[in-house]
């Protein structure tokens, strides 16, 4: 039996929004507790050393594989895993196959409706500092 959702409750085709992103960054979500945003990095591409005052940020691939490196230690992220990066931990991630993802962050760390195609529009904008 289905269940009613209220109102102000959306459903998201995820897998489709962050597949058909072509984008470097493009905030899909954003409410007062949390933001999701859609990622698409090419091989070798950085996501530079980070940390995020007071935000947990979780990783989720869906398509190529990243190296997550936090404080010291990294991992290898594949398609269909997620890592959770507390609160103030310095990382950085590494694309090492053109991938698609999306982080979810609490609470939210862009501005709604960003959208920046290139990483070098990401760092010119760096509307992140404005949370």
């Amino acid at each position: 039996m289905a269940v009613p959702l209220p109102d102000d409750t959306l459903v998201y085709a995820m897998r489709s929004l962050v597949l058909g992103n072509r984008d470097f960054r493009r905030v899909l979500i954003r409410t007062p507790q949390l933001e999701v945003t859609a990622y698409h990095l090419q091989k070798d591409q950085v996501l530079d050393k980070e940390v995020h005052r007071d935000k947990t940020q979780m990783v989720y691939v869906l398509q190529g594989r990243l190296r997550l490196w936090v404080e010291g230690r990294s991992r290898i992220v594949e398609v269909g895993e997620a890592a959770v990066i507390q609160a103030n931990r310095e990382h950085e991630i590494t694309c090492l196959e053109d991938a698609k993802f999306f982080s979810v962050y609490s609470p939210p760390e862009h501005a709604a409706g960003t959208v920046h195609q290139t990483k070098r529009d990401s760092l010119a904008a760096d509307d992140s500092r404005a949370f």
